[in-house]
């Protein structure tokens, strides 16, 4: 039977959410099995989504969508083109990964239904933000997305630091709401429609308009505030509340990452304007370098690896704010990296504080001799991190320093923006490197350090979550020419 194509995508936006209402009874029957059922509302979309990876190449893009209040014109309209179908798969499989291994680290946990329902919200959330045409259906998910963060941070609400960092979650994201929503406003009342596909081809005209740098501002006020860039930055070390799992998903995919989503869906509008190239490469090198020097004086695994999380969404917003093609690239390149190397790592976190009870690195030390797979997963991880040959994060570093590098020798002394933008990057890649070799080093070899629990390896699900991402990076990376082919090149140059 064929579908109706608004039917099957309009599905595939909303199933997550249907699973979710459907979670806790699920559980409540599936009990050990539930994660494996609940695994295959995203897992599908990811496999639904792939039959449109064979369009990206030839720019093709799909429209679709029902009315929702006609009257104002607004419809639940949803957008696939080639930036929209990479974060869905994306956003689908790392989904599918950290609920398999939500079934087993919280396993025994009376609330792990209600848990699952908040985490495929989160999935769903996300899903309907990067497919989102309409203007107002992306800021409904944008809400959707804080409110998902919010229930997951604050999960365990009876602690009093949960229910501090899930309020304060929702308290530094809501004036960046605000003025997201003023933005889009002013962008109808402009240029008369409520659809981005429609936007992309105004945005010459709306840079023009005098009331562009107030809708500039706006947008990147919402921007900044959702993906932790300086001075937004500090409710991302809050959301360590959350439990393992749902952390990784936040860090890596979800709200940090909507931030950045934005930025590169609204280049085409309000992009490549001096406001855009000025602002958005000092507030990412500030935030950079804030974050990259701060994760220096942690000892905590989770909040080293949050920090790095801040620096690399610095470091993202910094090479979008670059403005050419090959920075668009390396952008590309780097967040696919970043989802794939920060998801492992906080997986391995999860496995190194469920063996032990603890994740100080300074009570740690030895583990690669009781924990040999979760030692291998990070390895690879970290190894995609620091960018070691043969990972795409060793291509992102080459575009990264390669063209700018190349464009800045050619005028070193009068290109002074392009030579600071190089220097900053390479002190927080330094950085970066030092941080991910402190991890591999003070907790998995040297003298091995009494730790609350005898460590010992964690379950099948746990470390084969912990290692898929690594993996994929490295397998990613040596294929890059097919990858570049059908991925890389078309989402950037969209």
């Amino acid at each position: 039977m064929i579908f109706d194509l608004d039917l099957e995508i309009t599905f595939a936006a909303l199933a997550p959410f249907f699973a979710a209402a459907l979670a806790p009874l699920v559980f409540r029957f599936a009990r050990e099995f539930s994660g494996w059922i609940l695994a295959l509302v995203p897992a599908s979309i990811f496999i639904y989504m792939l039959r449109f990876v064979y369009q990206m190449p030839r720019r093709e893009f799909i429209s679709a969508g029902y009315d929702w209040v006609p009257s104002y014109g607004l419809r639940l309209s949803f957008f696939l083109d080639q930036l929209a179908i990479a974060f869905a798969l994306l956003v689908s499989g790392v989904g599918t990964l950290v609920i398999l291994y939500s079934g087993a680290f919280m396993k025994g946990n009376p609330h792990q239904g209600r848990f699952f329902g908040y985490l495929l919200a989160a999935i769903g959330a996300m899903l309907g933000l990067v497919l989102a045409d309409n203007l107002i259906t992306l800021f409904v998910f944008w809400e959707v997305t804080a409110l998902a963060a919010f229930f997951l941070i604050g999960f365990d609400h009876e602690r009093r630091h949960a229910r501090r960092s899930a309020i304060q979650m929702l308290v530094m994201n809501g004036p960046g709401a605000l003025a997201l929503l003023t933005a889009f406003l002013l962008l109808h009342h402009m240029n008369g429609t409520w659809n981005m596909s429609n936007l992309f081809e105004l945005g010459p005209a709306i840079r023009e308009r005098p009331l562009y740098p107030v809708i500039l501002g706006l947008v990147l006020l919402g921007a900044f505030s959702r993906s932790a860039q300086f001075p937004f930055h500090f409710w991302t070390y809050g959301a360590l509340c959350a439990p393992l799992p749902a952390t990784a998903f936040l860090q890596s995919v979800s709200a940090a990452l909507s931030g950045v989503y934005l930025l590169m869906r609204m280049n085409p509008v309000l992009g490549g304007s001096t406001l855009w190239g000025i602002i958005l490469p000092v507030a990412g090198g500030i935030t950079l370098l804030w974050a990259a020097i701060s994760a220096c004086r942690q000892t905590d695994l989770h909040q080293m690896l949050a920090h790095t999380t801040v620096a690399c969404l610095g470091l993202i917003v910094l090479l979008l704010g670059v403005g050419t093609q090959a920075a668009f690239s390396a952008a590309v390149l780097f967040v696919l990296t970043h989802i794939l190397f920060k998801s492992a790592l906080f997986l391995v976190a999860g496995n190194v504080e469920r063996a032990t009870g603890t994740r100080d690195i300074t009570q740690l030390g030895g583990l690669f001799r009781q924990m040999p797979l979760t030692f291998l997963a990070a390895l690879i991880a970290v190894g995609a991190m620091i960018a070691l040959p043969l990972t795409l994060a060793f291509q992102a570093r080459q575009e990264m320093y390669a063209i700018l590098f190349l464009d800045t020798v050619s005028d070193l002394f009068f290109n002074w923006q392009n030579t600071l933008v190089v220097v900053v990057m390479s002190f927080g890649n330094i950085i970066m490197t030092a941080l991910g070799l402190a991890i591999i080093f003070r907790i998995f070899f040297g003298s091995v350090r009494p730790t609350p629990k005898k460590p010992c390896e964690v379950s099948f699900f746990m470390w084969l979550g912990a290692l898929v991402p690594g993996v994929i990076s490295v397998w990613a990376g040596v294929q890059l020419e097919p990858l570049g082919y059908f991925f890389l090149t078309p989402v950037a140059s969209s």
